[in-house]
């Protein structure tokens, strides 16, 4: 239960809960390439991750909390699809060696696919799977997945806004972890 400030190439460790304040971010490169940033105000768990590249098989679990972040598969999502997930209060994103963003509070999620295979969103009242890039949902806590539909420009200026610096081009981070 200690808390520590990351650094450049600090290691993470399964179970860490990776948090942000309110202008801090995060990005994550893990050993089979996927990446997941966290933007300001934003807390995650890796509840599980391993990588076994020569049976090309392995597991990412995220437990998300709150907060704004983008995810990109790596090698796990494309050998083993069924295992990478995120967990959120209101639904769960599975990924099909793809790219997302997310925001997500304790009673709503707004997912937006960016490209690759695939993604779905489920939860017990219902599943959504998206194909087409700038497409997305959002789900309320209890209630199932909406349809898809195309993002407006202020939903993506909504997502963008938390995980680029001050909105602009600065790529900046307050620290990067590589398990």
């Amino acid at each position: 239960g200690a808390a520590r400030n990351l650094s450049l190439k600090s290691q993470i460790f399964q179970e860490d809960t990776l948090k942000t304040d309110k202008s801090g971010q995060l990005q994550i490169m893990f050993t089979d390439n996927s990446i997941i940033s966290l933007g300001r105000g934003s807390e995650m768990k890796i509840a599980e991750y391993r990588w076994q590249p020569n049976q090309k098989d392995g597991a990412l679990k995220t437990q998300v909390k709150e907060g704004t972040f983008r995810v990109m598969g790596g090698a796990l999502a494309k050998d083993a699809p069924q295992n990478f997930k995120t967990e959120t209060p209101t639904a769960t994103i599975g990924i099909r060696g793809s790219m997302y963003t997310f925001k997500c509070t304790q009673d709503s999620l707004s997912v937006l696919f960016q490209g690759g295979r695939g993604i779905e969103i489920f939860n017990d009242l219902g599943r959504v799977v998206i194909t087409a890039p700038g497409f997305g949902t959002h789900v309320m806590l209890n209630t199932p997945p909406r349809p898809p539909s195309k993002f407006t420009e202020q939903e993506l200026n909504n997502l963008n806004r938390q995980l680029n610096g001050n909105g602009g081009n600065d790529n900046t981070s307050s620290g990067n972890g590589i398990p």
